[in-house]
C-alpha cells in the first residue's frame, strides 16, 4: 500500500493499493479513500485479472480481515503474510519503491503539483506493464499474463502532463471554440477503444475520457482563441550571421544572439551567443 499526505484530485484517495504478480511482474493499482476499502480493491483485481493462486502481503489488518478470508475461501486463494517489520520477506516491496521513484522522478521533471500523484501512479504501471524486461526474457508482463503481445500506440502520442486540446460536443456558435484545454494524465484502459485518454481540464479541475485529442504543443494545430499569440511567438528566429547577410559579403565572425521558445511557454527557456 501506498500513503500519500496529498488527495488526489478529482478523487479524494490517499492510498493506493498496488497488487504485483511473482511471475508476470504485471502492475495494478487502485485508489483508496481509507484502508477499509482494500477488500473492494481485491474483489476488483480479481473481477479485472481473475483469481490469483495466492495473496502474499503483510500483516495490515486490512489485508488479513474476515472478509478478506471469506474472500480466498470462496475463489480458494492461499495466502501467506511476511514477518512483522522485515518487509523485504514480501515480493510486491522492491517493485514498489521502483514505482515510487518513478512517479517522483515524472513529477519532479514535468512541475507535477502533488494532487496528481495517484494518476502518475497509474500512469506509470501503465508503462511498466508495457515495457519488455530483461527477468521475463525481453517479454512484457502483459504478454506473459495475457499471451498477446500489447500495443504501445497509446503511450507514443502524449508524454505525461503535456498540454492538449480535446473536442468538446456543443460551443456556442460562433462565439465559442470547438475545443477545450487541458493536460494529458493518462490512457483510460476500461473506457472506450484503445487510443483513449485521460485529460485533466483546466477549467473544472476533472478527469474526462476523450479520444478526439490533439497537442497544444504542435504550432501548426494551435488554437489561437484558446491560446492568443504573443509577441514572442511570432518572433523571427536567426540561426546563424549569413541569415542577415547579403550574399558575397557573409562574415562567420559577427557574434549572434539566438533564443530557443518553448511553444506553449511565456518566454524564452534558453539564451546563447555564438561566433
Amino acid at each position: 500500500m501506498i500513503y500519500s499526505d496529498t488527495p488526489a484530485i478529482d478523487d479524494g484517495s490517499l492510498f493506493a493499493q498496488v497488487f504485483i504478480g511473482t511471475e508476470t511482474q504485471l502492475v495494478d493499482a487502485y485508489g483508496m479513500k481509507s484502508e477499509k476499502q482494500f477488500v473492494n480493491t481485491l474483489e476488483d483485481h480479481i473481477r479485472e485479472r481473475g483469481a490469483m493462486s495466492k495473496l502474499i502481503s503483510d500483516q495490515a489488518q486490512s489485508e488479513v480481515s474476515n472478509r478478506v478470508k471469506d474472500i480466498l475461501r470462496a475463489y480458494c486463494i492461499a495466502d501467506w503474510q511476511s514477518e512483522a517489520m522485515r518487509q523485504w520477506q514480501n515480493f510486491a516491496e522492491c517493485k514498489i519503491q521502483t514505482i515510487k521513484a518513478m512517479v517522483n522522478l515524472i513529477m519532479d521533471r514535468t512541475g507535477s503539483p502533488p494532487y496528481l500523484w495517484l494518476l502518475c501512479v497509474l500512469y506509470v504501471c501503465f508503462l511498466l506493464n508495457h515495457t519488455a524486461t530483461e527477468s521475463l526474457h525481453w517479454e512484457t508482463p502483459l504478454k506473459c499474463a495475457t499471451g498477446s503481445t500489447p500495443d504501445i500506440s497509446p503511450l507514443l502520442r502524449f508524454h505525461w502532463k503535456e498540454p492538449v486540446y480535446y473536442m468538446i460536443d456543443d460551443s456556442p456558435y460562433p462565439s465559442g471554440s470547438k475545443e477545450k484545454r487541458g493536460i494529458f494524465v493518462g490512457i483510460a484502459e476500461h473506457v472506450g477503444h484503445a487510443m483513449m485518454y485521460k485529460v485533466l481540464t483546466d477549467d473544472t479541475k476533472r478527469v474526462i475520457y476523450c479520444s478526439n485529442v490533439c497537442s497544444a504543443l504542435d504550432p501548426k494545430a494551435r488554437n489561437l482563441r484558446l491560446d492568443p499569440l504573443r509577441g514572442e511567438d511570432v518572433h523571427s528566429f536567426v540561426k546563424s550571421a549569413s541569415d542577415n547577410t547579403p550574399e558575397g559579403t557573409k562574415s562567420h565572425s559577427t557574434p549572434v544572439f539566438h533564443h530557443q521558445y518553448d511553444r506553449a511557454g511565456p518566454g524564452p527557456l534558453v539564451g546563447g551567443c555564438t561566433q
